[in-house]
């Protein structure tokens, strides 16, 4: 009798879901953005798992710097549009021209910021020999472009309330990052970074392919620069918040390998990676509730109370199972990442549900339009970070 009734809650419980996911387009969005970070860790949990067992510890840890690196580039490079896009281009009359003006802005500005980084700092690279030979440092410069127009693409897709083509994106990157490892064991830390900026120029390519064709995205439409005047003072506040926001992680490693030494940086990164499945919960949630209120704002607070429990049904149980479960998934990179990376790993979870309660409070900011206090947030986030 018991397991009767158990079962027929269960299936009840799905029937609710089944129904949410097709008549709720806020609960059906924000599933697709969390399944695209989840394809993305399961896969990319696999690839680390590889590269622990096939590559030095020094080789990864100089790894993960550069893609650490790489995403601060993209950060500082996105001027903001990501967020503008999402805010904005709903409500757009040319949506082609403000894609591809906003895609000519992030690349021209990613080629500079690279070209300046790999020219100039060399104080911050002096322990990443990856960037002596010119030629990386050329290709570096060339390809950092795929990340940031990576990330704009993302908030197409988002603005478009097409969920399902973010996760077919992510997947594309998961799975060719995890391929190429395996064929560049001989180049060391060259192969583990070359396989993750391949794996960001296929998805981008396969991004582009789905913009057209769901998106009514027309690659050669002659740029507008209009949306991008009328959105320069909310991309801009929210530029500076995620700049000021991203500074911790995207650093941290390289200062792990200035100040103690690249296996260090790779028991930090290993940790911060997996975190990353549960921080993608809120991020997915509140970029899911500024799309349906942008695309119906009468509903607003509706909006926001659904988010609120679906966060909280979500997170609890998450946040309890990442705590219990930490050493033995750090065990599979091997001991040396069990013992020095749990501690962190757990740390980091626990610091989900601060990172829920600022999401929230950054997309109600947003939707005001008072951004300076989304650079307010972010600044005490990260001087609180710093502290700690």
């Amino acid at each position: 009798m018991l397991l009767r009734n158990a079962f027929s809650g269960a299936v009840r419980r799905l029937r609710t879901v089944r129904q949410a996911f097709s008549t709720d387009s806020l609960f059906r969005n924000a599933m697709y953005l969390m399944a695209s970070t989840a394809v993305m860790s399961v896969l990319g949990f696999v690839f680390w798992i590889f590269v622990a067992h096939l590559y030095a510890p020094a080789d990864i840890g100089i790894a993960s710097a550069l893609i650490s690196l790489s995403t601060l580039i993209s950060n500082f490079s996105l001027l903001g549009l990501n967020a503008g896009i999402i805010r904005f281009l709903p409500g757009s009359k040319q949506p082609s021209g403000d894609i591809n003006a906003s895609a000519i802005a992030v690349g021209l500005v990613t080629t500079v910021v690279a070209s300046i980084f790999v020219l100039f700092g060399s104080h911050f690279t002096a322990h990443l020999t990856l960037l002596d030979n010119p030629w990386h440092k050329l290709l570096f410069v060339a390809l950092m472009s795929a990340v940031s127009l990576n990330s704009l693409t993302d908030a197409v897709f988002i603005a478009n309330r097409r969920g399902e083509y973010h996760t077919i994106g992510y997947g594309t990157f998961g799975i060719v990052k995890l391929v190429l490892p395996l064929l560049f064991i001989p180049f060391g830390a060259t192969g583990v970074f070359g396989a993750y900026i391949l794996a960001m120029l296929a998805s981008l390519l396969v991004s582009y392919y789905l913009m057209r064709r769901g998106c009514d995205y027309r690659l050669f439409t002659k740029p507008t620069w209009a949306l991008l005047k009328n959105m320069r003072r909310y991309a801009f506040h929210n530029y500076l918040g995620a700049i000021i926001a991203s500074l911790p992680a995207q650093l941290m490693p390289l200062f792990i390998i200035r100040q103690i030494n690249a296996p260090a940086a790779a028991f930090f990164s290993m940790a911060w990676t997996m975190v990353n499945l549960l921080y993608i919960v809120p991020s997915a949630t509140t970029q899911s509730l500024m799309a349906e209120t942008v695309h119906d704002g009468e509903q607003r607070a509706s909006h926001l109370k659904r988010t609120i429990r679906l966060l909280a049904l979500l997170l609890i149980p998450a946040v309890a199972l990442a705590v219990v479960v930490s050493p033995h998934l750090l065990a599979l990179f091997g001991a040396q990442y069990r013992l020095n990376g749990t501690a962190i790993f757990q740390i980091l979870s626990l610091a989900t549900f601060f990172v829920a309660i600022t999401a929230v409070g950054i997309t109600i900011l947003n939707i005001e339009r008072r951004t300076w206090g989304v650079v307010a947030v972010q600044a005490s986030s990260t001087v609180a970070t710093g502290a700690a």
